[in-house]
């Protein structure tokens, strides 16, 4: 049942994550159990898109810790209507999977000599931090490779905004309008003006 209402809170349907939720504690499930699991919640699908989701879960959390059954029942339930309703983001969560990925395919790329630390004499000589630009001394965007060479043009974290890789369903869209939106149109849709500049 706990992938159940991930899924539910996932999809922003607040009744039915309420519903799994009251489920497993009137099975008798362990609060401690979901709230980490809301705590994975809080970023791997609220993530960037609202801040407040995680310190949220994690005081979530520590309220059922020190509250137990059956009062945090309350607390769990705020939370899990609140991150329900919340908008969605896993580009985080995506960005890592994406740089572990790397990370993994080489774990011998060196560190860009301009971003070493030199806490020793012999790493200044070595030109460890050579070249280094302190990003809050200037009053404008500098540039500085952070990356291996190999990895200069990588990506990982998309902009926000960015739907490379998402789906359009036009027909799931339509579903969704009808039934959970009572006919009309998402406000995400795209105008006809611009669906037909395209």
């Amino acid at each position: 049942m706990i992938s159940a209402l991930h899924k539910s809170v996932r999809g922003g349907d607040g009744s039915a994550a309420m519903y799994w939720l009251a489920r497993m504690l009137t099975a008798g499930e362990d609060p401690l159990y979901v709230a980490r699991r809301c705590i994975v919640m809080a970023s791997e699908d609220i993530g960037l898109a609202n801040d407040r989701a995680l310190p949220l879960a994690i005081a979530t959390y520590n309220a059922c810790t020190i509250i137990g059954m059956p009062e945090c029942r309350i607390n769990l339930a705020h939370l899990v209507a609140y991150l329900a309703e919340s908008p969605k983001s896993t580009r985080s969560y995506e960005a890592y999977n994406k740089a572990e990925e790397a990370a993994k395919a080489d774990p011998t790329l060196p560190v860009p000599m301009n971003i070493r630390n030199a806490p020793t004499r012999l790493m200044k000589e070595l030109d460890y931090g050579r070249g280094y630009l302190y990003n809050p001394d200037f009053a404008h965007p500098v540039h500085q490779d952070f990356l291996p060479k190999q990895l200069a043009n990588a990506k990982f974290l998309r902009k926000e905004g960015d739907m490379e890789g998402k789906e359009w369903d036009e027909d799931l869209l339509r579903q969704w309008e009808v039934t959970e939106n009572n006919g009309g149109p998402w406000d995400g849709r795209p105008s006809s003006d611009s669906m037909a500049e395209d």
